[in-house]
């Protein structure tokens, strides 16, 4: 028994909760009389629509409420921009003391709408983007299918019909599953119109196939709405399909229809274009006297400067046929002075635009303030904490990050100059050197010769340890100090290779400045294992050059080449290469350089060492 007690109480408190979720928004003296409204709003009965209203009570928020956004859907469907912002606004603060979901969405939709006839299409299309998310979000299938045809409308007044037969498509859809014929009429006469428009610009029979189908269909319904306003609507559209169809008979059957159906005062656009499609009907099939009454007619019923071109054209053009050459000149200088005024009108739009763009902040700042209230301004002070802390956050993260990359950074410098520093030159040749110098001593007993070696072998050495503390010599340093190595290797080996050195005119080599002892690592290798198995003289060349920003240093040989080499002695090799790699590495990261090596085999023999360093001059301590 409890537990049955305890189901009808949960159920109870559920039903409460829809009951005070439905009042919130709901205001039982309009929800009433909703028919009655819409009806009234159809047949545009502005007495009996504001008669209808006066049942509300305004002493009462949501009633408040719910009487603006009437006022603001009547305002829209009347075309009074004016009331309808007024309206729309004070709908908007309603809406900021008493939240609602429904009404919100109402309020999204007609908020688009009023930019839609403002010619704010971006804002429009965010708007109508809005309406769909939220419609689908609290199922309201009705202001869902109305919003998919708000953003076909936005992308026909865009001159983008294809993007809009595929929103009118999708409302269409909605409305037939609704079984809403009125949504439903509105999309097909929408879409009739985008076939049009597609079929202007591409000249394609499929476009006007769709026109005639979708006007037909359009048609039907409207006939059993007996909505006059779409009859007409689709009679002007057949007449302009069948004129492009080459039927004249039955275009001018159409407008004829028109005329006859529609009022002088509320239908000024259609009695216009059916006059209009007259003249063109009449010049086509040659009766150029009723082409000129059909044109005056339209031109009475213009109520833009471009109407009244088209119609002033079609009495030039049926004047000048009918050899009326006096009214056609005059026409035609009526003619050039509204197209001048068109493109005044034309280039003006184009400023406005660019104003428009160049004050989009205030209007993004309008638009923010149309769509605030009270639970979106509590969503961004979360937002924002949430934003800083996470800001800090990242900020963090970056240091540590940063700080780590950098401290690694230094570590593999220091060790990369630890090891440059332990690797200057290969230790074996400073004691053959000296084994050299001893054979020497004992065999010749020439004490110049032996005292000369002997200041070349210390000199040699004095550089290599000074080489530890001078990331940089001069290009004439360098030489010299390749050249006592040379002679040093030359007497051990015996003579048996030559050393040659070729200079571009370019470089004064007192003042330009290379990387020290990066040269030598490259002579050792191709002496003591390029030249160890061949039998026939060696000779190394060493040539500088510049191409700037850079210095280019060739080494080449004509030993035993790379691979025969590798097999043999892969860690002297390899030992060359690391040592210029890590000598690379610290210049590039010193200089912000690209600096770089290569290593190739030559034919028929022989090795070649690219070394493309920074063109530093000394004087200047820059690189080019």
């Amino acid at each position: 028994m409890r537990i049955i007690i305890k189901i009808l109480l949960f159920f109870l408190l559920i039903q409460a909760k829809q009951l005070l979720g439905q009042d919130r928004c709901n205001c039982s003296a309009l929800s009433n009389i909703e028919l009655e409204l819409n009806a009234a709003l159809d047949s545009q009965d502005e007495c009996l629509f504001h008669e209808l209203l006066n049942v509300a009570d305004l002493n009462i928020p949501i009633c408040r409420q719910i009487f603006y956004y009437w006022k603001s859907e009547y305002f829209n469907k009347t075309n009074k921009p004016d009331s309808f912002g007024l309206y729309l606004n004070l709908f908007r603060k309603q809406l900021q003391i008493q939240p609602c979901d429904a009404n919100s969405l109402k309020f999204n939709y007609l908020n688009a709408y009023f930019f839609v006839k403002s010619e704010k299409y971006d804002s429009a299309s965010y708007y109508f983007l809005k309406t769909i998310d939220q419609a689908k979000k609290i199922d309201d299938h009705h202001i869902l299918a109305k919003a998919n045809l708000g953003m076909g409308l936005v992308f026909d007044r865009i001159m983008q019909p294809l993007k809009a037969i595929q929103y009118y498509k999708k409302g269409i859809s909605l409305s037939e599953q609704l079984k809403d014929d009125k949504i439903l009429l509105s999309g097909l006469a929408n879409l009739q119109s985008s076939f049009g428009m597609c079929y202007d610009e591409t000249n394609e029979n499929k476009y006007l196939d769709s026109v005639k189908y979708y006007c037909f269909k359009t048609l039907k319904l409207a006939q059993t709405l007996d909505s006059k306003k779409e009859i007409i609507r689709t009679f002007v559209t057949l007449a302009g399909a069948y004129i492009s169809d080459k039927s004249y008979k039955d275009a001018l059957l159409y407008c004829e229809k028109v005329i006859e159906m529609a009022d002088k005062d509320k239908n000024k656009s259609q009695l216009h274009s059916a006059y209009f499609k007259k003249a063109q009907c009449f010049i086509e099939i040659k009766e150029y006297k009723k082409a000129i009454e059909a044109a005056d007619l339209s031109l009475i019923f213009a109520d833009n400067d471009a109407k009244k071109a088209n119609a002033i054209y079609r009495l030039y053009e049926a004047n000048k046929l009918l050899e009326n050459f006096k009214s056609a000149l005059i026409y035609h200088e009526q003619l050039k002075t509204l197209d001048e005024n068109v493109l005044s009108k034309d280039r003006l739009k184009t400023v406005t635009e660019l104003e428009q763009k160049y004050e989009k902040s205030k209007n993004e700042k309008t638009i923010k303030e149309l769509n605030q209230d009270s639970e979106i301004k509590s969503l961004r002070i979360k937002v924002l904490l949430f934003g800083i802390i996470l800001a800090f956050f990242i900020i963090f993260i970056v240091f540590i990050v940063f700080r780590q990359k950098n401290l690694k950074s230094k570590q593999v410098i220091m060790e990369i100059e630890q090891r440059l520093n332990r690797s200057r030159i290969n230790p074996h040749f400073f004691f053959n050197a000296l084994t050299t110098l001893q054979g020497l001593a004992v065999k010749e007993n020439d004490g110049k010769k032996i005292a000369l070696n002997l200041y070349r072998f210390s000199s040699l050495m004095r550089k290599t340890l000074e080489s530890s503390y001078n990331d940089s010599v001069t290009i004439e340093d360098e030489l010299n100090f390749i050249n006592q190595y040379i002679e040093l290797q030359q007497l051990r080996q015996k003579d048996k290779f030559e050393f040659q050195v070729d200079i571009s005119d370019e470089i004064e080599i007192s003042n330009v400045l290379i990387p020290s002892m990066i040269i030598q690592p490259f002579l050792e290798n191709a002496i003591e294992h390029g030249f160890s198995s061949i039998d026939y003289i060696g000779k190394i060349d060493l040539k500088l050059n510049i191409a700037p920003p850079n210095l280019l240093v060739t080494i080449c040989d004509n030993g035993a080449g790379i691979r025969d080499t590798f097999h043999k002695k892969n860690d002297h090799i390899s030992r060359a290469i690391q040592i210029t790699k890590d000598r690379i590495y610290l210049i590039n990261k010193d200089k912000k350089c690209n600096s770089s090596f290569t290593i190739k085999n030559r034919m028929p023999n022989g090795v070649e060492v690219l070394l493309v360093l920074p063109l530093i001059y000394k004087d200047e301590n820059i690189s080019y």
